[in-house]
């Protein structure tokens, strides 16, 4: 979003407009998901052979369910200004930029009795 301040009437029937030949200042918001780090069916957990007993094949979790995962979210702002003085001959462009991750997913780490090393949640 940006506003072509010089355009004004205000500012092109004003003295400053003899020395400042274009101001703009901008602002962005944004908030974007990522996916890329939850595979199609991870949530659901895994199972895998354990072994055969007695002539019977035994399964077992090899990595544990995360039904409450959530999407990391990065909510981005930037506020900007463009300016020019004397015709265009000098320039000058500022940005203020910051970007906030929420829900971030990282590896848990579990005790060893669980039998599982970690599991992936949201901090």
């Amino acid at each position: 979003l940006g506003y072509n301040l010089h355009s004004e009437d205000f500012f092109q029937g004003s003295s400053i407009s003899q020395v400042v030949t274009k101001i703009k200042p901008r602002f962005s918001y944004g908030v974007n998901g990522n996916q890329e780090v939850l595979s199609n069916y991870g949530v659901n957990g895994a199972y895998g052979s354990q072994g055969v007993y007695n002539g019977q094949t035994g399964y077992a979790n090899s990595a544990l369910p995360t039904l409450g995962l959530l999407w990391e979210k990065a909510t981005t702002i930037n506020f900007g200004l463009d300016a020019s003085f004397l015709n265009d001959r000098i320039s000058i462009i500022a940005d203020i930029y910051s970007r906030d991750i929420k829900d971030k997913l990282a590896n848990l780490t579990l005790p060893y009795y669980t039998g599982f090393s970690s599991i992936l949640t949201n901090n």
